[in-house]
């Protein structure tokens, strides 16, 4: 119910072609040197990770982002990403068993500021926190998954509306 009332909302027409178009373009070219270095199956996780949480599938985006995030040795990826997996993995499970928002969540720490689409505005409430760390989290896994796996690129293209959703979300 959260995500129908947070994402069900008429957007604006995001473009289904073979290019990203808007602000998820601009994101992903403001990120691309500093995610060059991500391995290609850490990219291909976070492809997984992503398509998985649009299609509402839960239960495999919490075991896929656990994976990932507890076991930083296999894919490579640097604290910033493990922790984009992390906050997926957190969010997925509690809306896998229907839970709500926790009194303490898994957040980006102010080093991770440049790498996120979108920053925390002073004075926010707990449950905005709580969904902008989602939000952040879902576009820095499209943005990885973008950069550094190309052969993904047809799958984050047919969820690019969900991107853009999270994109202008407030």
């Amino acid at each position: 119910m959260r995500l129908k009332y947070r994402f069900g909302k008429p957007g604006t027409a995001a473009s289904l072609g073979k290019e990203l178009g808007g602000s998820l373009k601009t994101y992903i070219d403001q990120t691309r040197d500093t995610l060059k270095t991500t391995s290609a199956d850490t990219a291909h996780w976070a492809t997984l990770a992503f398509v998985q949480f649009a299609q509402g599938d839960y239960s495999k985006v919490a075991r896929i982002s656990g994976t990932v995030s507890e076991n930083r040795d296999i894919t490579g990826c640097d604290q910033c990403l493990a922790r984009a997996f992390a906050i997926v993995k957190e969010h997925a499970a509690l809306l896998d068993t229907s839970l709500p928002v926790p009194y303490t969540y898994q957040v980006f720490k102010p080093e991770d500021s440049d790498l996120l689409a979108k920053h925390v505005p002073a004075g926010q409430d707990h449950d905005q926190e709580f969904y902008l760390a989602l939000d952040n989290a879902l576009l820095l896994l499209y943005s990885v998954a973008w950069n550094a796996s190309e052969q993904d690129r047809p799958h984050l293209l047919a969820r690019q509306a969900f991107a853009q959703k999270l994109m202008s979300s407030k």
